[in-house]
């Protein structure tokens, strides 16, 4: 008998598997990278079929097994890009985040840290309107941390930047501008050095 799990999900990417099927990637906080099979999704009458859209903050109920994860249940608790239809600079910047993190995080990686930045950037963006040097800000910060954290970069060279809890403010982010050129430099030598 398989041990059912429940967990919160970021749901990254849906692709077609067959006529009713999708595969799911999913950034979880407790398995980290998985990618799920969500059966008979694709249909009208789907229970699962609004929960599990690209973009969604979801509660979701798992099986592994052999070969694959499955998921059992999905209930939504919010979709960013619903909640950021009427301000596409900080929804462009959570679309190139996540798009990140399916390049750089290995599947079943448990990357706690990087799943809290996220959860709380999608949070804060919700209620926190962001001024537009607060949010190029927020972007390479994000950047910068998830390459800290996943051994890209070196923290120690961005110590009080890659603590392992900040503040996601305006005034946190201005705060921190001055370190932008020197964060943008180790960037891209890391996404070099990665070929990515």
């Amino acid at each position: 008998m398989y041990h059912i799990h429940t967990t919160h999900a970021f749901v990254l990417n849906v692709t077609p598997s067959g006529e009713k099927n999708y595969f799911i990637t999913l950034f979880t906080r407790e398995f980290g990278m998985i990618r799920a099979k969500a059966q008979s999704v694709r249909v009208n009458d789907s229970k699962l079929r609004y929960a599990l859209q690209e973009y969604s903050y979801v509660e979701v109920s798992l099986v592994k097994g052999k070969e694959i994860w499955r998921i059992t249940n999905a209930l939504p608790i919010y979709n960013i890009y619903f909640e950021l239809k009427n301000d596409q600079d900080i929804f462009m910047v959570i679309a190139r985040a996540f798009s990140l993190l399916r390049r750089l995080i290995p599947e079943e990686g448990c990357e706690v840290l990087i799943f809290d930045d996220i959860k709380t950037i999608c949070a804060n963006v919700q209620t926190i309107k962001y001024t537009k040097s607060s949010i190029e800000i927020l972007e390479w910060l994000f950047v910068l941390r998830m390459l800290c954290f996943l051994g890209y970069s070196k923290k120690e060279s961005f110590q009080n930047l890659c603590e392992d809890k900040i503040e996601w403010t305006n005034e946190y982010l201005d705060s921190i501008s001055s370190y932008k050129n020197n964060a943008i430099y180790y960037i891209n030598q890391a996404l070099k050095a990665s070929q990515l």
